[in-house]
């Protein structure tokens, strides 16, 4: 693994940032049983009109969305959400399944979401690589319409190898 300072997602004064921040850990079932897991960053204004759920690429967890997260809370004054997809971090799974499986999970955060700040949030969903990929295969799901935008960063095209 590349120490902090080389990861292109988050740098270690990013990580550091997001340490010295009063998070709250959440978690939720999903649809077939699996306990899973997400890192809560409330807004420092007590903004309930904007959320951001990240979601990060294969093999990673969902604070290693901190570069992401220190944007959308220092800049934009967003509510963040990092969950930790099925089979990463603390969530529960033994298979990763590039998105696909992830995405009825994204629909159930984006449901926590509209519980815990209310339901005139706006909400972006923003990930990538199999982040990318993860939210736009979301998209294609009956969503909300709190969920305002969707960002696919450098999502894979492909699952099968070259």
């Amino acid at each position: 693994m590349p120490e902090p300072d080389n990861e292109i997602i988050s740098r270690a004064s990013d990580l550091a940032w997001l340490n010295d921040q009063q998070t709250v850990e959440v978690r939720i079932e999903s649809h077939d049983g699996l306990k899973l897991h997400g890192t809560w960053l409330p807004s420092k204004g007590g903004s309930r009109r904007r959320t951001v759920i990240l979601a990060y690429g294969y093999s990673g967890k969902g604070r290693e969305m901190a570069g992401f997260a220190r944007f959308y809370a220092e800049k934009q004054g967003f509510n963040v959400l990092m969950p930790d997809d099925r089979g990463h971090g603390q969530s529960e799974g033994d298979i990763i399944g590039f998105g696909w499986l992830d995405r009825k999970d994204y629909v159930q955060w984006i449901q926590w979401v509209l519980r815990e700040v209310g339901i005139e949030t706006e909400i972006i969903l923003h990930g990538i690589s199999m982040g990318g990929a993860t939210v736009l295969m979301t998209g294609g799901e009956a969503l909300p319409h709190q969920v305002r935008a969707i960002v696919s960063d450098c999502a894979y095209t492909s699952v099968r190898r070259s």
